[in-house]
């Protein structure tokens, strides 16, 4: 892994690539489709109030949490009420989004009907996607830095974490909630799995060419080349949401201040060209929102849209225009 997390609380961490380790243990309401729809997970669906301010969740009555403790109404809301104290969330922001938030309520024990002060349309990604926690996790004092203490619903479960080496998680036997759309349902077929930190990206290469781990992430353009077509390997990669990289112009020195000679440059750059060669790019972005993002406020849209517009030559997309930047995975093929 590239990313060591920073802390093991799911919900105040907030690096994305750390997802890949959390995730494992702890999980949401509702998953994601790569449309960017909802489907079920440990909630089997949600309704919006014709206002647009009341998200009524409805749970599933057969999940528990890893400690054994019960997956229900009671425990769902305890995770969005602390999410509102800023004792708890300080620093993260999962204070500015819950701070929209003007009651949790608990109609029986399968559901949540969580009210805001205002209509916020964003506010679904979050409360789908909230990393749940068990109730005991509230009095552990290993709450903030997170740990063994922190239960979660995942199949795996947080077994030992060395600093700056590795962490490893063991299997949950009770495991039989997967989201809707997993190839997999019930306990996980690995009976463990052990991260371990490599932060530069030629030594995570090494290392699986080498044998010394069967999985990375995070590939370099200039390593991917290595997998993609050796059979002794699979290599997969996704278009991720977030900022592509890009290229600024400094605006406050030099020619470049002057627009003209920005615009100039920008048209007679082919930066297909210079990404190609400068990082090896495997996907082009057209504008500060990659196309991943499914779905845009209108005005962001029309902004990208223009900036299309003043250089078709410098934005091309695939058939579905989903042109981003990606994120890549290799692993090392089982032979017999």
């Amino acid at each position: 892994m590239e990313t060591e997390p920073n802390t093991f609380n799911p919900q105040l961490n907030g690096q994305s690539k750390a997802e890949l380790i959390l995730r494992v243990a702890y999980e949401s309401l509702l998953a994601r489709k790569p449309d960017g729809s909802y489907i079920p997970w440990l909630a089997k669906g949600y309704s919006l109030s014709d206002d647009g301010k009341t998200y009524t969740f409805t749970l599933r009555p057969d999940v528990t949490f890893s400690d054994g403790k019960k997956f229900d109404a009671n425990a769902v809301a305890e995770n969005f009420r602390h999410a509102q104290d800023p004792a708890y969330c300080a620093g993260s922001s999962l204070c500015a989004i819950a701070s929209r938030i003007e009651s949790v309520t608990t109609p029986d024990e399968n559901t949540v009907v969580i009210t805001l002060k205002q209509v916020y349309a964003p506010f679904l990604s979050f409360a789908a996607g909230l990393k749940l926690l068990s109730p005991a996790s509230w009095s552990s004092p290993q709450l903030k830095a997170g740990g063994p203490d922190l239960a979660g619903t995942g199949p795996f479960i947080l077994k030992r974490y060395e600093k700056g080496q590795q962490v490893e998680y063991v299997k949950n036997p009770a495991y039989n909630w997967a989201s809707a759309n997993a190839s997999h349902q019930g306990p996980a077929y690995l009976d463990s799995v052990t991260y371990r930190f490599l932060p530069e990206s030629s030594v995570r290469t090494g290392a699986l060419l080498s044998g010394q781990v069967d999985v990375i992430e995070g590939i370099s353009g200039n390593d991917a080349g290595e997998f993609k077509d050796n059979p002794d390997f699979t290599y997969q990669h996704a278009l991720n949401t977030g900022t592509p990289y890009s290229l600024f112009l400094n605006v406050t020195y030099g020619p470049t201040q002057e627009v003209k000679v920005r615009q100039a440059l920008l048209q007679g750059w082919i930066l297909g060209r210079f990404c190609n060669l400068s990082i090896a790019a495997s996907a082009r972005g057209c504008g500060v929102l990659p196309r991943r993002w499914t779905r845009c406020m209108t005005t962001a849209s029309t902004a990208n849209m223009a900036i299309i517009r003043s250089s078709p030559t410098h934005c091309w997309m695939n058939p579905a225009g989903k042109l981003a930047m990606a994120r890549a995975f290799a692993a090392k093929t089982a032979k017999g």
